[in-house]
């Protein structure tokens, strides 16, 4: 895959085997980076246009991707989240025997609640779709997260995002200044082992780089250089 940022000169190309680190020396432009990518994840018009590419066909930005501004404050319940997660169980279990014989109960369940209805002289509405996913809010289906440790944080998010099929690329902000370089090698080895490609913007630029990285550093005149 090939994410274009239309500001840069070089495409982000990520394989299987490296991490790509962008180090942002303008600071306006790290901040412009980093509300885009917000845009996106909340299918939103960004301020710098991207787009993303697999054997060379565009692929949707905002279902391949999660945004991560803040990992220690990161809400595992957030909307967004919990709406991919409610939408890949639906896709997993779309055809499993037992999951269709429930969403048959719920229709009974919605039809009796409507006779209850009926009895009303008002205009009283029921939605006429069933959705599986409607089973997951109602019992409540969400991630509990009971550590504060941000590395076991981290490598819950990129475990989640990989078995839920949540998307295949993570875009973490400014964690580096959270970890030792073996940590960091952790992370790296953790989300390559789980295929997800990372993407790390950095605000600082940082003198040379670690296994597995690869590195675009872009400075104040928004000259590109690639370690």
């Amino acid at each position: 895959m090939n994410l274009e940022i239309f500001q840069l000169d070089n495409s982000l190309p990520f394989n299987d085997t490296s991490v790509i680190i962008v180090e942002v020396e303008n600071i306006k432009f790290y901040r412009s980076l980093i509300e885009s990518f917000h845009c996106i994840s909340e299918f939103e018009t960004p301020a710098i246009e991207m787009r993303l590419y697999e054997n060379n066909e565009e692929v949707n930005i905002a279902n391949e991707t999660v945004i991560i501004t803040d990992i220690l404050h990161f809400d595992f319940k957030q909307r967004v989240f919990i709406t991919k997660i409610y939408k890949q169980l639906e896709k997993q279990y779309h055809n499993n025997k037992e999951i269709d014989l429930i969403a048959d109960q719920l229709v009974e369940l919605r039809q009796l609640i409507g006779i209850q209805l009926n009895d009303y002289d008002l205009p009283l509405q029921l939605n006429e779709e069933v959705k599986l996913s409607s089973l997951y809010k109602l019992f409540n289906v969400t991630i509990e997260v009971e550590t504060e440790s941000i590395l076991d944080r981290l490598l819950l998010l990129i475990d989640l995002v990989a078995q839920l099929k949540i998307a295949r690329i993570i875009i973490l902000n400014n964690v580096r200044c959270y970890f030792v370089e073996q940590e960091l090698l952790e992370v790296y080895k953790y989300a390559l082992y789980k295929n997800i490609k990372l993407l790390l913007i950095e605000p600082t630029f940082k003198k040379g780089k670690l296994q597995y990285e690869r590195k675009l550093q872009i400075d104040n005149d928004y000259i590109e250089f690639w370690q």
